[in-house]
């Protein structure tokens, strides 16, 4: 299976972020997010595909690639203007992810 999405300005963003380890806000989607997918692509860190919405909140994880029940996480936000993972797993030093937001 092969999804090809293209963002359009103000619907959809595509793009990666570098962890620090201390919460790092992502920045410049041009909305809130209300869906967002995130993956790991290098590094140690190495984690499943996250998906986050907005109806249930950033706390309320389902992981797409398991077969795993919702889970509830914390740290997470979704800004006005894009988002912020928490400070652990999701944005460790050393590790690049890949997010997916759509508005």
């Amino acid at each position: 299976i092969c999804y090809a999405w293209a963002e359009e300005a103000g619907v959809s963003k595509f793009g990666s972020f570098s962890g620090s380890g201390s919460g790092t806000s992502i920045t410049g989607l041009g909305f809130s997010p209300r869906l967002l997918i995130v993956k790991s692509f290098s590094g140690s860190n190495n984690t499943d595909w996250l998906v986050i919405d907005s109806e249930r909140g950033a706390n309320e994880q389902v992981y797409a690639n398991t077969n795993g029940i919702e889970q509830t996480g914390s740290g997470w936000s979704l800004d006005s203007d894009g988002f912020t993972p928490d400070g652990g797993t999701w944005d460790a030093s050393g590790t690049n992810y890949i997010y997916m937001a759509w508005s």
